[in-house]
């Protein structure tokens, strides 16, 4: 069911809950279909204040699964900067997944009073 439910996923979705470790097929996300693993290294802690901050994408990143910590975020993945009132609003403990070119697009802004953290891992081939 999880597997159906990430096929049916845009560029960029919310899941609360949502673990995924190991290799994972690239039908997770639109266009990419080769199997893609955790790239070595990659992992990282984003601090989201109130400047917009993109990801520090490795080269082979295909897909991104970014764990939203205590606070909440607005991001944008259109290269366009949210702002602490206009982009989607996620909730802390939610995962958002982020797929091929979006991760490049991908912006985040903290939306309350207190900075987030953002936790990164990338997937490859």
């Amino acid at each position: 069911m999880l597997k159906a439910i990430l096929q049916s996923l845009f560029c960029a979705a919310v899941i609360s809950g949502f673990v995924w470790l190991g290799t994972a097929h690239g039908s997770s996300c639109p266009g990419i279909t080769t199997d893609v693993s955790p790239i070595a290294g990659s992992y990282e802690q984003i601090t989201v204040s109130t400047t917009a901050v993109p990801l520090t994408v490795p080269l082979r990143a295909k897909i991104a699964v970014i764990t939203v910590e205590a606070e909440p975020i607005r991001y944008r993945d259109d290269a366009t900067d949210p702002t602490n009132t206009v982009g989607v609003l996620v909730s802390p403990g939610s995962t958002l997944i982020i797929c091929s070119n979006a991760l490049g697009r991908f912006k985040a802004i903290r939306q309350g009073g207190s900075d987030a953290i953002l936790s990164v891992s990338y997937y490859g081939n």
